[in-house]
């Protein structure tokens, strides 16, 4: 299972279940992977999405799009 969260500081861990899933046998941290290092990788997509957006638009109002 993989539990992840977090909002000052994100985490992921995978957690290996005891049998009859009555509690954690394992749980192992994974280490935080930033897209080209970016730590902040949310606020650039949503500036990449609102460009594209700008950019449909007005490739609409020019009549390029039906």
């Amino acid at each position: 299972m993989l539990v992840f969260g977090g909002k000052e500081t994100t985490f992921a861990v995978l957690q290996f279940p005891e049998p009859g899933y009555i509690g954690v046998a394992e749980s192992i941290l994974l280490p935080p992977v930033y897209a080209n290092g970016e730590k902040n990788v949310a606020s650039t997509f949503e500036r990449k999405k609102a460009t594209l957006r700008e950019e449909f638009m007005k490739h609409r109002a020019e009549g390029g799009a039906s």
